[in-house]
């Protein structure tokens, strides 16, 4: 459920101590406790530092939706006054595994998700970035001016040498396309964009989200395809992975697997 009256979160950290019984070691199982008593918070995304503080970035939708970031220095059991992250943002696209998404980076928080900051504006993909030093959070933008929306999904993941990688769903081509770009300054600037997978039959699925992982130069993309198979009219969304070696400049896409495929 991405909606609800109140976002629950199930801490999970404390599942990881043990109690004593005549059968031996068995993990606790903690209680559910209300991280954000916001209605209607959404898409709950959450990060926790080197001491074990854990980072909770949500988004409250509303006429005009905004991302907030709540802290909690015990684990779960209490958490901070909500925080806006988007601020000077219009509206913010959050909910239907749009994001936001949330990593750290030693001690800055960084935050990306789909924005418009002037009303009548399209929605582009923005990184909001908090360092210990700043009393706000500042947003920079991830893709170039030639970006164009298809569903507002993306993905980000951080690096073990702090690097900024993000996958998004861009449709500057005409369908949905994955986009790729990186950051060496957490995330107060962004690039090499290029494209991830071009696709031959007008775009891959624009209704499912990408994920990403990187370490060093090797990057993995994985999306759901939508290829027309020669001969029929029916198309067929299979999982796809797009690997590159060298920082994202070269692509090698391959079908997931040789599962049967699944017509969409």
């Amino acid at each position: 459920m991405r909606s609800m009256v109140a976002l629950m979160l199930l801490v999970l950290v404390a599942g990881f101590t043990t109690a004593q019984d005549a059968e031996g070691a068995r993990p606790e199982v903690s209680q559910p406790v209300t991280a954000a008593s916001e209605k209607a918070a959404v898409q709950p995304a959450l990060a926790a530092d080197a001491d074990g503080k854990l980072y909770l970035a949500y988004g409250v939708q509303a006429d005009s939706t905004q991302i907030y970031l709540r802290a909690s220095a015990d684990a779960g059991s209490t958490w901070s006054e909500p925080e806006l992250v988007s601020d000077g943002a219009d509206k913010v696209m959050a909910g239907n595994t749009r994001g936001p998404r949330i990593a750290l980076i030693d001690g800055t928080i960084v935050i990306t998700a789909f924005a418009v900051f002037r009303k009548g504006d399209d929605a582009h993909l923005y990184c909001f970035r908090k360092s210990a030093k700043d009393k706000q959070f500042k947003a920079a933008r991830v893709s170039d001016p030639k970006a164009k929306d298809m569903e507002c999904l993306h993905d980000m993941c951080v690096d073990s040498k702090g690097n900024i990688h993000v996958v998004w769903l861009d449709a500057r081509s005409g369908g949905a396309e994955p986009y790729y770009a990186t950051s060496s300054n957490e995330g107060k600037s962004f690039k090499g964009e290029t494209a991830v997978y071009t696709s031959p039959t007008g775009g891959i699925c624009p209704c499912c989200a990408p994920s990403i992982a990187a370490e060093g130069k090797t990057v993995v993309v994985q999306f759901r395809n939508k290829l027309l198979k020669l001969g029929e009219k029916q198309a067929y969304n299979d999982m796809h992975t797009a690997v590159s070696t060298d920082g994202g400049r070269k692509w090698n896409v391959k079908r997931l697997d040789n599962r049967e495929r699944w017509k969409g």
